[in-house]
């Protein structure tokens, strides 16, 4: 493989790897691609394509321009797999720089955040029956509704946490933010979601 071609695997539909992945073991992962070896760069584009595309996709809404992004993310690992970047832990480093390319393109595409319902990690009280057809359509409305009326900074972490199934850590390394920030975005987010889908979710 060459040092600034990096060829795309199989993608799956999207939604199929999103709501949760199986992070590499970073350390080793990092020292395997400062050596050059081109099997963990590939190891890296198994774990991470579907991921990083999802979350591209949630800020752009094109998965054309997902699929660059991405593959301009990937082709920025290896090129600088001998200098620092690659020394922090790959997962955020990747949502690092995806999210920064995707802000920098949203600029002339615009951005519109849509989540699958079932990413919400929310109970919700109908069953998803041919017969609740219209409840559902009713209740996907209510939660863009939900997500939209969240402050930007809020709905990301929701977003990184819920969707891509970083931890906190990793989160605050993504956004630059504190560890501490990064719960009381969540624990305010998910208050926020809450009171907003209170007609959808279980009496107490």
């Amino acid at each position: 493989m060459s040092s600034d071609t990096v060829a795309r695997p199989y993608v799956p539909p999207s939604g199929s790897m999103g709501d949760s992945f199986a992070p590499l073991e970073d350390e080793s992962i990092a020292r395997r691609l400062r050596a050059g070896d081109p099997a963990a760069l590939q190891s890296v584009i198994d774990a991470y394509w579907a991921p990083l595309l999802d979350y591209v996709q949630s800020i752009l809404g094109d998965p054309d321009e997902g699929e660059d992004i991405v593959q301009e993310a990937l082709v920025r690992l290896w090129t600088k797999r001998g200098s620092g970047p690659v020394d922090t832990p790959v997962a955020p480093f990747l949502f690092r720089v995806v999210r920064n390319l995707a802000l920098n393109r949203s600029r002339d595409l615009g951005v519109r955040m849509r989540f699958a319902l079932s990413r919400l990690g929310m109970p919700v009280v109908r069953s998803p029956t041919p017969a609740d057809d219209c409840a559902a359509s009713e209740l996907a409305t209510a939660v863009d509704a939900a997500l939209a009326r969240l402050p930007a900074r809020r709905r990301e972490v929701f977003e990184l946490s819920r969707v891509h199934g970083l931890s906190y850590q990793q989160i605050a390394e993504v956004l630059e933010i504190s560890p501490q920030t990064v719960a009381n975005q969540m624990s305010r987010a998910l208050l926020d979601l809450r009171g907003h889908l209170s007609a959808f979710l279980p009496s107490t």
